[in-house]
């Protein structure tokens, strides 16, 4: 696999239990070859009788081998379930940091598609890591090491075993091609189903509304056939490639045995040869799951690089905010497409509307979550490009109806910007807006559980609270009453803007923002 953005599976800690389970192999190895050489001289034994505590200590070494190999078993469960738990607790991390530090037009999308990609996709790494990466690391050791045991005791049983093993892997990887192409497919049905149901069930209301159940659950079961064909497809080739390497075992201990039959092997060597024969099975059945889990990783990795690879808001050297009034300046602003060369200042205390095609943009721009293409946006004097993402957020509060509430308390979601606020702020702001509900009133996805108007009041004073530098309401007056909008606006000292396409808003504020084609007119 490529390097990329994504974490390395075998950086840092994960390094070292990797080469533990590369001892792990080395070991397995060892006990194998061990039981096998014990095996031949448990027989020849029986072929020659002798008296004696050799029964006893020879089965006492079994023992010892059969011990240890199951202790190594152990171990290796343990270190690969480290490993693959760690590397997808870091590839979690890093697309969740990207996603929350991302431009707005990457945060967009299915949330179902998203969340595939935290579950499905997450998961096909960790099983790469945790069962593909770590039985490579022992299956090659071990397989390295029987035919090479093999090969010592006898080679004329040695070498057809091992072009055997060499043409059994090579008709395996043969299929490489066709598991990768299933596998995408499948993964592809899988997430535009994942995005039609949770589309649907989060917009229930909607469907029932309009009477679109039965449409719906007829899309869905097509979508939910396309991907039962898809993943039937998918593990119809998955078959082929264990079917494969089950036949390969097998005809690797007929083989054994049919030369030491031809070549009139003594029953030492025979035994011997095909007890370490039998267990090349276990290392050639892991190394096709290695294949599957190989293959299955490839396709989730192309699915999450996009992610890590968007640009980010802020730079990689970043400033803290100095302090200052809350002065925003807009010089020069361009967004291909929507806004053009837009230059401006919102001074403090200054409350301004904004109105046209490409008020939500501006107003996304001047709170910093989205980037401008061309341009410079200033909070006293500072550039947004520049500032560090927890300042940033602090200085300057949002209000929209693409951030609805979260689940939790009032007190929770009222912190939510400024999380060390004191109760006192947080009751100050309260009053301010004249939120009835008390603090530990617990609140749902999206503000489920509280009335309309007092989740739309919920989420103004959210963004009041601090309090901030600047303050940005897109649209305030699709949930809530002009007269609780300016009695909120007009208790704070710093400058406001205010995205709405209502007329009767503009005799109510400083100054009106038009925007008309991209262009800004004052």
């Amino acid at each position: 696999m490529n390097a990329s953005c994504l974490p390395r599976p075998l950086a840092d800690r994960r390094r070292g239990w990797f080469v533990r389970l590369v001892l792990v192999g080395f070991g397995q190895a060892g006990t194998a070859v061990g039981t096998g050489l014990l095996t031949g001289v448990f027989f020849t034994r029986l072929v020659a009788p002798q008296q004696g505590t050799w029964p006893f200590v020879l089965g006492a070494a079994l023992l010892a081998c059969a011990g240890t190999a199951a202790w190594l078993s152990r171990t290796e469960v343990v270190l690969a379930e480290r490993l693959g738990q760690d590397y997808a607790h870091a590839v979690r991390l890093a697309l969740f940091s990207r996603l929350a530090v991302g431009p707005e037009p990457a945060r967009r999308g299915s949330t179902g598609v998203t969340v595939l990609r935290f579950v499905g996709d997450l998961s096909a790494l960790r099983l790469w890591a945790s069962r593909g990466l770590a039985r490579l690391a022992v299956a090659v050791p071990l397989a390295a090491g029987c035919l090479v045991t093999l090969a010592v005791v006898n080679h004329t049983v040695g070498i057809p075993v091992a072009a055997v093993v060499v043409c059994g892997m090579g008709a395996t990887l043969l299929r490489g091609h066709a598991l990768r192409e299933t596998t995408r497919q499948a993964r592809r049905r899988r997430g535009q189903l994942a995005a039609r149901v949770t589309d649907r069930v989060a917009h229930m209301p909607v469907v029932r509304a309009f009477g679109r159940g039965e449409d719906e659950l007829r899309r869905i079961d097509r979508k939910g056939r396309q991907l039962r064909g898809a993943v039937v497809a998918r593990s119809r080739v998955i078959g082929t490639v264990r079917g494969v390497a089950e036949l390969t075992g097998a005809v690797a201990v007929t083989v054994a045995l049919f030369v030491a039959a031809m070549t009139s092997a003594p029953p030492s060597i025979a035994a011997t040869a095909v007890t370490i024969a039998g267990v090349l099975v276990v290392p050639l059945r892991d190394l096709a799951r290695v294949l599957e889990y190989w293959q299955a990783a490839r396709v989730a990795r192309a699915k999450i690089e996009p992610v890590l690879t968007r640009p980010l808001l802020r730079t990689a050297n970043r400033l803290p905010l100095r302090a200052g009034p809350g002065e925003l300046r807009l010089v020069g602003v361009t967004v291909d497409g929507v806004l053009d060369d837009v230059t401006a200042v919102a001074s403090p205390g200054q409350v301004i509307a904004v109105t046209g095609t490409g008020r939500s943009a501006l107003l996304s721009v001047a709170a910093g979550l989205r980037n401008c293409d061309r341009g410079r946006v200033l909070l006293d004097s500072q550039d947004l490009a520049v500032v560090t993402e927890p300042d940033l957020r602090r200085a300057i509060g949002v209000m929209g109806s693409d951030l609805p509430l979260l689940r939790g308390t009032v007190a929770e979601n009222l912190s939510y910007r400024v999380p060390d606020a004191d109760p006192a702020e947080l009751e100050r702001v309260r009053e301010l807006i004249g939120f009835d509900e008390l603090l530990d009133t617990r609140v749902g996805d999206g503000g489920s559980g509280l009335p309309p108007g007092q989740g739309a009041l919920l989420t103004l004073a959210r963004a009041l609270v601090g309090p901030p530098r600047l303050v940005v309401l897109d649209e305030p007056g699709a949930h809530l009453d002009h007269e609780v909008i300016d009695r909120a606006v007009a208790r704070t000292q710093c400058a406001v803007l205010i995205a709405t396409p209502d007329p009767d808003r503009f005799d109510r504020v400083d100054q009106v923002w038009h925007l008309e084609h991209g262009r800004l007119r004052v």
